[in-house]
């Protein structure tokens, strides 16, 4: 906006003598509005003072309230006052200065008028439009602004057009823009499907050799490998890695021959294999595997270095490594540093430590991390897809759920994109079908991508291989796998299939339906979240509540066994003892209600193996159908263990116990965990040890391990 008043004009009122000159008497009028008189003024006084003549008339010509208005006059005027200006002497700009014209009023005057050339430009909104106003204006205090509408304007042109050719135009004449790397990204893009556009191997060979760096070098492999792949045999096979020796498919192809050839682990098959095969590149690594794949490897450590050794404690990787995690399909992560990769049980680095983060191989991959991005490996070692990606799953029933740029779809285990990037969330493939969110909404789609649910709910899943369980404005329902109804959209809940039966809830009452959603048992028990976290029968038995809280136990005709009268039930027994609360005590009772333990503890938990874990003054033990502690109440925690044994924990420290309560190890451990059936870890004073079971000995003691706490331990048990 224009300022109305100019501090020099003040100066000029104050200072005008009756015997002003043309220059003077021009300000006056401007000062007044008298826009004719001062036009005509200035224009007189032009050549004999450009700088005060031109930047009054440049004010005219940048009013609206006049007739004068010119945008581009004032643009003329202001540029030739400014060029006028520094060829002036001292005694002429104080001269000016007296009319309050100086080098801040005319930079300042050239701010306003580039000011609405600048609001013109963006009322035009094109790239031209901001290209011609920054040419013509270079100083203006805002080019910063321009340049970014101008970027965001040419961006826009570009992808109206949408061709590779608009996009190279825009990120080779912006290189700075913002939009520069997403133009590239859909030059790319474009430009890969014109030269492709016949999709003829021919075509895809063509463009890896004339752009070997293009980021869809892998997208062409991609092609070739699956049009010259298409019949699934070792042969075919074979052939393409003989004619396409740089392709990124060619281990992965290596190992589509192997699998195809050598369907059993035996000499006999590798043999011939490795007969059939000779130029196969890793014929040592196959005999090696075979001897080693079936191998017990135990991660191990000495010094703070971690290596592994077998179930005899021999050494077989030597302790390198500042942390590693147990095998996995064969192979294990590693890591030193900051970074992770991969073994195999020949100690062979196959993926290198180069990554922030990785997963476990599941079904042959394993997702790897670097910074924010994900990537995919193979059990040959292979980026299969490059740390680019949003997130990546695992591989499950043949395929694996990858986003990129916000969205999911899915590779096959070729690697090859099955299901196009389209999905908000997506879940692992099951039961042949994969949870995805479309638009806020659920569905299912089959290993084609093709929806056997509509996203249309706001809660999808299986119940079984045949029933899907769906949420729909705010109610739940059940369908078939043909889609057919077997419970409308009327229920606020169902449960989980137990012995094909499922609970069912309306208006705060619950019962239970069969799997072809038939009303077994009657709507009438008091729904809360505990019964809903605990809705499943077990053994044709089940807990039921009532409004006031008490419980009962119905069997799955709906007859009631025990009446509704408990604080709480634990798992029903027919043939023996279950737990019953009241009074805020546990105790036990009998098929018939009765009973037969008093109500004292302060947990008590189903009988297994003849015994039952309760909680008495703090502590837990274990107690015979008699009531009687066959292993007194003296532990912290009792949990079950291998071979029916149990882990208990006193006064800090852990230890195993057989159910007559006889030591198996001492409770002098910081910690015991299984690693197999015969085999547990334990720790002690932060160091490590492994026992084995069945042969009652110590596989593995680290340095420093306490040594006579092992030792007795072994004589507790002979």
């Amino acid at each position: 906006m224009i300022r109305v008043v100019y501090i020099g004009l003040v100066f000029v009122l104050l200072s005008l003598s009756a015997s002003a000159g043309k220059l003077e008497k021009a300000y006056e009028a401007l000062h007044i509005y008298n826009y004719f008189k001062a036009k005509e003024l200035f224009e007189k006084s032009y050549k004999k003072d450009t700088t005060g003549a031109g930047y009054g008339l440049s004010i005219i010509y940048l009013r609206k309230d006049n007739p004068f208005h010119q945008p581009d006059s004032a643009y003329k005027f202001i540029l030739e006052a400014e060029k006028a200006f520094t060829n002036l002497d001292e005694k002429k700009r104080a001269k000016l200065f007296a009319v309050g014209v100086d080098s801040m009023e005319i930079r300042e005057q050239k701010e306003k008028v580039s000011e609405l050339f600048f609001e013109k430009a963006k009322a035009e909104n094109t790239s031209v439009a901001y290209n011609s106003y920054l040419e013509s204006h270079p100083w203006f205090k805002k080019t910063h602004q321009a340049i970014a509408l101008r970027d965001k304007a040419a961006f826009k042109e570009a992808n109206a057009k949408n061709t590779w050719e608009a996009f190279q135009e825009f990120f080779t004449t912006y290189p700075e823009a913002k939009q520069a790397a997403e133009a590239r990204h859909k030059y790319d893009r474009l430009y890969y499907e014109y030269k492709t556009k016949l999709k003829k191997v021919a075509a895809y060979k063509t463009f890896i050799n004339e752009y070997p760096m293009s980021p869809y070098v892998g997208e062409a492999q991609d092609e070739i490998y699956a049009r010259t792949t298409k019949v699934e045999s070792p042969e075919v096979y074979h052939k393409f890695i003989l004619a396409n020796p740089n392709n990124k498919n060619v281990s992965e192809a290596w190992k589509r021959v192997y699998m195809l050839t050598v369907t059993q682990n035996n000499p006999k098959q590798i043999k011939a294999f490795l007969a059939k095969y000779p130029d196969y590149p890793s014929k040592n690594e196959i005999l090696l595997n075979v001897e080693l794949l079936n191998s017990v490897y135990l991660p191990f450590r000495i010094s703070g270095r971690w290596g592994f050794i077998d179930d005899k404690g021999k050494v077989k990787i030597k302790p390198t490594y500042d942390w590693v995690e147990p095998f996995s399909e064969g192979i294990a992560m590693v890591g030193k540093g900051n970074f992770t990769g991969f073994i195999d049980k020949a100690g062979k680095v196959i993926v290198t430590l180069s990554y922030d983060d990785a997963g476990n191989f599941v079904n042959g991959f394993a997702w790897v991390q670097k910074g924010d991005f994900y990537g995919l490996v193979n059990n040959h070692g292979q980026l299969v897809l490059p740390t680019r990606y949003d997130d990546i799953g695992e591989m499950q029933n043949g395929l694996i759920r990858v986003q990129r740029d916000g969205k999911y779809g899915y590779f096959n285990d070729e690697i090859r994109i099955k299901i196009p990037y389209k999905f908000e969330r997506a879940s692992e493939f099951e039961n042949d079908f994969a949870k995805v969110t479309l638009d806020g909404k659920q569905g299912l789609i089959s290993k084609t991508g093709q929806f056997l649910i509509q996203p249309i709910y706001d809660w999808v899943s299986f119940v079984n291989d045949s029933l899907i369980k769906l949420k729909y404005q705010d109610n739940f329902g059940l369908l078939n796998i043909k889609k057919d109804t077997i419970l409308p959209f009327e229920y606020e809940f169902i449960g989980d299939l137990s012995e094909g039966m499922m609970m069912v809830v309306q208006e705060g009452k619950y019962g239970f339906v069969n799997e072809l959603g038939n009303l077994i048992i009657d709507l009438k028990y008091a729904f809360n979240q505990i019964v809903a976290a605990n809705n499943k029968i077990t053994n044709g038995y089940i807990a039921v509540r009532n409004s006031k809280g008490l419980y009962g136990v119905i069997d799955s005709t709906g007859k009631r066994i025990y009446p509704v009268m408990f604080e709480q039930i634990g798992g029903f027994n027919p043939n023996g003892l279950s737990a019953v609360k009241r009074y805020k005590k546990w105790g036990y009772a009998n098929e018939k209600v009765k009973l037969k333990i008093n109500y004292k503890y302060e947990y008590a938990g189903d009988f297994e193996y003849g015994t039952a874990k309760v909680k008495s003054k703090g502590l837990f033990g274990m107690i015979n159908p008699d009531g009687k502690f066959v292993i007194p109440a003296e532990y912290e925690s009792i949990e079950p263990f291998e071979q029916s044994l149990l882990l208990v924990k006193k006064e800090g420290k852990f230890g195993v116990i057989n159910r007559n309560n006889e030591p198996i190890l001492a409770a002098i451990y910081d910690g015991i965990e299984a690693v197999s059936e015969e085999i547990i870890q334990f720790t002690a004073n932060d160091k490590m040890a492994y026992y084995n079971f069945v042969t009652k000995s110590i596989i593995y003691a680290e340095p420093g391990f306490s040594a006579p706490s092992v030792e007795a331990t072994e004589q507790e048990i002979r």
